[in-house]
């Protein structure tokens, strides 16, 4: 016994002399990363070339406990986080970085306008002129923003030493959508009824908006790949939190509060003692005032860099800026799987509002229902959106900032992006309504359109309005946003618990080593 205990101690005095002797040396040289490094490389060839007499555990333990170098005296090494030490909050930051973090919130809060109309504003305003259908198409004016992978190398290989490797894309293209938003806020109305007239009309007006989600996703590319140079390596989780704040409030910006204020109902309720026939803010008008901001944004990058208008809503910036310190404190990916999780129980929930709306008109109390499905939708959506954001900036290569931030961001992407037109598709699919003539016929000046004699299907849009304007009754029989929906959320909870969560857990395990392209 006491040969054992003598043997051992010698085990651990020879181990934590040479481990001495090890810090001495990284301390003289000046090179503890590298050293470090080499000594985890040698390990883990030691590791892959060590052979055992048999693969059993027993035989393992056996064989390294015999190894002169075994102890159990050292230290248990301390964690990554452990040597950050805990997260920053905003006013911690270097001025730098408070600059760099408000600046990047305003790049990405401009991109936010168009996305926001195109995902929300423009769909809804259309429907009252298309079939589902026809918002599936211009819904392909989204997909830019899912494929920009294709020439994210592009945006990081070509630029202009003279201005600057991100000056020299994210200047000309703000400078071209504001010009773009000018042209179309002149010409929008008339392209939206031809939209609701003819095929062709609702392909041009797709177009038209696929080019300017093309310019907003190619300044995305320049501008997370700036993220990872304008703040400082610690404060790298920023990035993220930057990007939920600006997007998210310009999405915001762009769809509910421009909804809002495009009701007529809306203003005639809450700012109007007269009632008028059109909403405080239209599209035309709210389009060519972002045009010119652009420039005038555009024009103060170029003279100063420093120079931010940061114009945002205090929810959305509280909301992204402590879901940016829970990713410092907890694993992005685990954060993401819970709010997974919810984004499917507020799925579940919509289709409950939705299923209750009041026949006689929405009261003060659903509206308070209908508050609290977005709020908690918007908290899920970006819950997961920060989560995977603040991932991606972890393991991303500087060498190639931007077609790595594009390369993981894109199958993201994708996964909201190309199931909107089958989705949209198959609403009208399952759908089934059947319109049903009057049995009185009302008198001709009281009709909007030609009088319904005879019964036909009214699923989408455009035979609905023909319907109702013509006497009829639109008798919905089957709805397919139920069994959408119901659908969607059965592949979701499949999917998540059979494959994504696993998958998930796999890839945040990865050592940082097994994401980079340089050594």
């Amino acid at each position: 016994m006491s040969k054992r205990a003598s043997r051992s101690k010698n085990r651990g005095s020879v181990l934590r002399e040479q481990s001495s002797t090890d810090s001495l040396t990284q301390t003289k040289n000046g090179n503890a990363d590298t050293t470090a490094t080499m000594n985890g490389v040698m390990l883990e060839h030691r590791r892959k070339h060590s052979t055992f007499d048999n693969n059993s555990p027993a035989s393992q333990a056996a064989s390294l406990m015999g190894n002169s170098r075994f102890s159990l005296d050292d230290d248990v090494p301390k964690f990554k986080e452990e040597e950050d030490g805990p997260s920053k909050g905003f006013f911690e930051l270097s001025k730098k970085d408070q600059s760099n973090f408000l600046l990047l919130v305003l790049l990405y809060f401009l991109q936010g306008i168009p996305m926001g109309l195109a995902h929300g504003s423009v769909p809804f305003l259309l429907k009252h002129n298309v079939s589902y259908a026809a918002i599936g198409v211009f819904s392909l004016a989204a997909y830019p923003y899912s494929l920009k992978l294709l020439w994210s190398p592009i945006v990081d290989a070509v630029w202009s030493p003279r201005v600057g490797r991100r000056k020299s894309w994210i200047l000309p293209i703000q400078t071209i959508s504001g010009f773009s938003m000018i042209w179309l806020g002149k010409n929008i109305n008339r392209m939206m009824k031809e939209a609701g007239e003819t095929d062709s009309g609702v392909w041009n007006f797709t177009w038209w908006w696929f080019a300017l989600v093309f310019l907003c996703a190619t300044q995305d590319i320049a501008v997370d790949g700036w993220a990872l140079t304008l703040l400082s390596n610690e404060n790298l989780a920023y990035a993220s939190t930057a990007q939920t704040v600006g997007l998210t409030a310009g999405q915001f910006l762009s769809y509910t509060v421009f909804l809002a204020f495009n009701s007529k109902d809306f203003a005639n309720r809450w700012f109007r003692s007269v009632p008028a026939e059109t909403g405080i803010m239209e599209l035309d008008g709210y389009l060519s005032f972002w045009g010119w901001a652009y420039l005038i944004v555009t024009f103060g990058l170029a003279e100063q860099l420093s120079l931010v208008i940061l114009v945002d809503f205090p929810v959305e910036v509280f909301l992204g800026y402590y879901i940016g310190k829970w990713c410092q404190t907890y694993p992005p990916m685990h954060i993401w799987c819970w709010s997974f999780i919810g984004r499917l129980v507020a799925a579940g929930f919509a289709q409950f509002v939705v299923s209750v709306f009041p026949a006689g008109g929405a009261g003060s109390g659903f509206v308070l229902l209908v508050i609290a499905e977005h709020v908690m939708s918007t908290f899920m959506n970006t819950v997961m959106f920060v989560s995977v954001s603040a991932f991606h900036a972890k393991i991303s290569d500087p060498l190639i900032g931007g077609t790595y931030m594009t390369l993981l961001a894109t199958v993201s992407n994708l996964g909201g992006t190309f199931p909107r037109y089958f989705v949209l598709k198959a609403v009208d699919m399952f759908t089934s309504a059947t319109c049903i003539p009057p049995t009185n016929p009302p008198k001709a000046d009281l009709l909007k359109g030609p009088l319904v004699t005879q019964a036909f299907s009214c699923a989408l849009e455009p035979e609905k309005h023909r319907c109702i304007e013509g006497g009829g009754f639109c008798n919905v029989t089957t709805d397919g946003y139920y069994i959408v929906n119901i659908l969607c959320i059965v592949i979701g909870v499949v999917t998540f618990w059979g494959y994504i969560k696993p998958a998930v857990m796999r890839i945040q395990a990865l050592p940082m080593r097994a994401w980079r392209i340089s050594p």
